[in-house]
C-alpha cells in the first residue's frame, strides 16, 4: 500500500515477487500470487531479466511445476495476457542447448519436453504455435528427438496434422485456388540442416532413430500374417536417391557412418541397406 511499485522490483537473478510465488508453489504462495495478480495485473506477463533465466515467465514456471490448475488460471485471465505468456521465449544460460533444462524457449515446448500432454493440449487450445522454432532453429519435433520422447513425437505430429486440416477447411474457394500446403513439420530442418530424423542419426539416439525409421515405413502388400514393407530413402540415403546431388544434405546413413554410431549401424534395416548398396 505504501509503495505499489515494489511489486515490479527485481531480485538478484532478475526475478519479481510474482515469479518467486510461482517458484515456491505452496498453497500459501499461490494464494499470494492470486492476490498480486488481482491487485497488480500488469505484473502477470513480467519476464525474468539477467543472463541466467532471461525471458522466463510465470507460465513457464507453472508448467515445470506440472501445475495444470495454475496454467488454466493464467490462460483464462484475458486473450492479451494469454498471448503474451504463450509467446515468451526463455533464452537464458540456464536453458541453453546442451543443458538438462534445454526445453526450447516457449511454454508449449516446455510442456512437450517434460512429457505433459494435458498441459500441451491446453496451451494449443489457447493458441500456442505448433510451428514455432526456438533460438537454435529447432521445432517441437527436433526437441522431442533430443529428449527421446517417441510417444510425444507422435502426439505433436498428430496435433500438427489436425491443425492443417482445420486451416484448410477454413479456406474460402478463392483462397483455396492459391493455397500452398506448408512443408510437413517432420521434414523441416533446423539451423544445422538436420530434420528430426537426421538429427536422431547424428546424435546416435537408438530410441528415436529406430522409432522414426519404423514410423515412416509403408505397407506394400499384406497376405494373412505375411507383409512386405517399404522404407523410404528420403532423409536416410540422399546420395542413393540421386548421386548427382553434389550439395545434398547428409542422409541418416552418412551421419551414422561419419559419427561411428555402432548401435545404429547394427539395426537390421541399416544392415540390409548397406548390403544392398555395397
Amino acid at each position: 500500500a505504501e509503495n505499489p511499485g515494489i511489486v515490479d522490483a527485481r531480485g538478484p537473478v532478475g526475478e519479481t515477487p510474482l515469479h518467486m510465488c510461482f517458484l515456491f508453489a505452496s498453497p500459501l504462495h499461490l494464494g499470494i500470487a492470486r492476490w498480486l495478480i488481482n491487485k497488480f495485473p500488469q505484473s502477470i506477463t513480467a519476464r525474468y531479466e539477467g543472463k541466467d533465466y532471461t525471458g522466463e515467465n510465470v507460465l513457464h514456471i507453472a508448467i515445470i511445476n506440472r501445475d495444470i490448475e495454475s496454467v488454466k488460471e493464467l490462460l483464462t485471465i484475458s486473450p492479451s495476457v494469454s498471448s503474451s505468456l504463450l509467446e515468451a521465449s526463455a533464452t537464458g544460460e540456464f536453458f541453453k542447448t546442451g543443458s538438462q533444462c534445454y526445453y526450447g524457449d516457449f511454454p508449449l515446448a516446455f510442456s512437450v519436453c517434460t512429457n505433459q500432454r494435458d498441459i500441451a493440449l491446453l496451451l494449443i487450445s489457447h493458441g500456442a504455435n505448433i510451428d514455432a522454432i526456438d533460438s537454435n532453429g529447432n521445432s517441437l519435433l527436433h526437441l522431442l528427438v533430443l529428449h527421446e520422447l517417441p510417444d510425444m513425437f507422435s502426439f505433436v505430429k498428430e496435433e500438427w496434422l489436425k491443425k492443417q486440416e482445420r486451416d484448410e477447411a477454413a479456406l474460402t474457394a478463392a483462397e483455396r485456388m492459391d493455397y500452398k500446403r506448408p512443408k510437413p513439420l517432420w521434414l523441416r530442418e533446423n539451423h544445422d540442416g538436420f530434420t528430426p530424423f537426421t538429427l536422431a542419426a547424428e546424435r546416435g539416439s537408438l530410441i528415436m532413430f529406430a522409432f522414426l525409421l519404423e514410423e515412416r515405413k509403408q505397407v506394400q502388400w499384406r497376405y494373412g500374417p505375411v507383409a512386405c514393407f517399404l522404407y523410404p530413402l528420403q532423409e536416410l540415403d540422399t546420395r542413393l536417391q540421386d548421386a548427382n546431388l553434389s550439395d545434398a544434405r547428409q542422409g541418416g546413413l552418412e551421419l551414422i557412418m561419419k559419427n561411428a554410431h555402432t548401435q545404429l549401424l547394427m539395426h537390421p534395416r541399416i544392415l540390409n541397406l548397406i548390403s544392398q548398396k555395397w
